[in-house]
């Protein structure tokens, strides 16, 4: 999908996963889901770059709401994503946003600093993200959302309402280190 970059998957517009359509193999798991929840099924040529099929997943699918586990991986997949911890430098609003978020810039230290853009705004109020250390994915193409170029994917857990709580160290970390 992504124009053929990743020929597996099916291309998803979740309402509250803004990036998470990245990963195919990920998403496999989430295509059955899909259509369970749906009926809808693949069809020849979807998912291999020749135009593909939009569709959302409902919060209360077994993929966002925690009650079933997604498909083992191999350490391959999971070593292939660079997470890396930063510390936020400014957060404001996203004025032009459809869902209220927040566009963030981030300091991964010897990587520079990033922008992302996140749905975070149900626990979290611009003043206190300043300063905190997250983490995120850093080695995703930039998205763009709006009139914003989101460079990292921050990651948060989902609660059961659909509001997103950041993933953070619990001691400081140094910017740019590695999450393994």
């Amino acid at each position: 999908c992504l124009r053929g970059r990743f020929p597996d998957c099916l291309w998803l517009q979740p309402d509250l996963m803004a990036w998470s359509h990245r990963f195919s193999e990920a998403f496999q798991p989430r295509l059955r889901v899909l259509e369970e929840t749906t009926g809808r099924k693949r069809l020849p040529g979807q998912g291999t770059g020749q135009g593909c099929r939009r569709a959302t997943l409902r919060l209360n699918s077994p993929a966002l709401d925690g009650s079933r586990m997604s498909e083992n991986i191999n350490i391959k997949d999971f070593t292939s994503l660079d997470i890396r911890v930063g510390t936020i430098l400014t957060a404001a609003p996203a004025p032009d946003a459809k869902v209220p978020a927040y566009h963030l810039e981030i300091d991964f230290g010897a990587l520079g600093t990033r922008r992302s853009s996140a749905r975070i705004t149900d626990h979290y109020r611009p003043e206190e993200l300043v300063g905190s250390q997250i983490l995120a994915v850093v080695n995703l193409p930039p998205k763009q959302i709006g009139s914003f170029k989101s460079e990292v994917l921050v990651l948060g857990g989902y609660e059961p309402d659909g509001s997103v709580k950041l993933l953070r160290p619990d001691k400081p970390v140094t910017n740019g280190a590695r999450v393994r």
